[in-house]
């Protein structure tokens, strides 16, 4: 008898162990719902619900709308085996909610996952695709050694970003910090940016295909000794050097030097340079910076005023219409080249007439240009004498 109710006992253990490792295998969401709602999962892919919900050490696979409810954090709650949500889908903690990946699991997102703190363990393997998004509204952690975690989509932090010594993270998407702090421990790597505080200024996005540099300031204005040329940056990666440009006819610019970038940085810098052989006319300086695999951007001009016997004194302006008129002496009107350009720095049609008993120059812009564009800047060389000013259309 004795005999008999063990082997009973070891039955109904191997039984039960069965039981349960049906369902710690793989649960499905079969439609929306909260993760503590039952009839929102079954234990096969589009099949009837199993009035079970899933646990740390399940397979889980969210092809639904799906709310969370509870914390899946620490020991006994954070997921330790698969977690997909799927195209289409979703998992939303919203701001109450946090979760946690722990050592062995495999977190896949093509939808949508929002929660409140969301935590990467070392030993966890984590894909963000293409499709997919990611938020944190609270604190975000990729914890010590956790170096595999993929980025190809979108992700959001509103706290604290932390990603935690030896941590790693890439790939081709981005990140979105609103608030921060945002800091890399020690060999740490976001998108291969290793530096302490990647962010100079919130908010800030980190990724591959984030700028180079985020530009805070550019100026340039006249002083007795040049122009001087100011910027200041709130952040660098991969920045190689800037050049300085200028002109005076907007469709031709003049490289004027080139200031060393500091590679990569997580903090305010200020540049500044001057030009101390400028345009002495009305002109423009812009900034272009170049990264180490040669790539650039431009950033938009910025206007100097020209020195004031170099100007051209257009009345009236503002004009009502499309004729405006300068004084030039007979010889300056004989060898004078008068030429007018839109904003764009495309050249525009006009007609002159002369008026040598007042010394006057007459310049008649073409009507369709002035119809179609209120601004334009004209451009009077006499020698070697460039005389510029800017003609504003009411």
């Amino acid at each position: 008898m004795k005999t008999t109710t063990s082997i009973l006992v070891k039955i109904t253990a191997i039984l039960f162990a069965l039981i349960n490792t049906v369902y710690a295998a793989s649960i499905y969401s079969i439609t929306n719902g909260n993760w503590t709602t039952g009839t929102a999962w079954s234990i096969t892919y589009g099949g009837a619900t199993c009035n079970c919900t899933p646990t740390k050490s399940d397979n889980i696979y969210i092809y639904n709308n799906i709310t969370l409810d509870k914390d899946l954090i620490g020991g006994s709650q954070g997921l330790t085996a698969i977690l997909t949500v799927n195209p289409g889908a979703s998992l939303n903690g919203g701001s109450t909610y946090s979760l946690e990946l722990r050592s062995g699991s495999t977190f896949t997102v093509h939808g949508s996952l929002t929660v409140k703190d969301l935590t990467f363990n070392s030993g966890a393997a984590v894909l963000l695709q293409t499709t997919g998004t990611m938020t944190a509204n609270g604190i975000f952690t990729n914890k010590m050694s956790s170096n595999n975690v993929t980025l190809n989509g979108a992700m959001t932090v509103n706290g604290t970003f932390a990603n935690n010594n030896s941590g790693v993270i890439a790939g081709s998407g981005n990140i979105l910090i609103n608030a921060g702090p945002a800091t890399n421990g020690t060999s740490a790597t976001i998108f291969g940016n290793s530096t302490a505080n990647p962010c100079g200024s919130f908010p800030c996005i980190l990724g591959p295909g984030a700028l180079p540099i985020e530009l805070i300031a550019f100026a340039a204005s006249r002083t007795d000794d040049g122009v001087d040329i100011e910027w200041s940056t709130a952040s660098e990666t991969n920045n190689d050097y800037f050049t300085i440009e200028r002109t005076a006819d907007p469709t031709t610019w003049d490289q004027v030097a080139t200031v060393k970038g500091a590679g990569n940085s997580g903090h305010l810098l200020y540049y500044k340079y001057t030009d101390d052989d400028p345009i002495m006319t009305d002109c423009f300086y812009r900034l272009r910076q170049t990264d180490y695999d040669g790539n650039y951007q431009i950033f938009n001009p910025v206007a100097v005023s020209g020195v004031d016997s170099f100007r051209l004194h257009l009345y009236p302006n503002p004009a009502s219409g499309n004729r405006v008129s300068i004084n030039l002496s007979e010889d300056d009107m004989n060898s004078a080249i008068v030429k007018v350009y839109d904003m764009t720095g495309a050249e525009v049609r006009t007609t002159l007439d002369t008026d040598l008993d007042n010394s006057v120059m007459n310049i008649e812009i073409d009507s369709d240009a002035v119809e179609s564009a209120r601004m334009f800047y004209v451009t009077v060389i006499i020698g070697d004498k460039m005389l510029r000013e800017k003609l504003v259309i009411d």
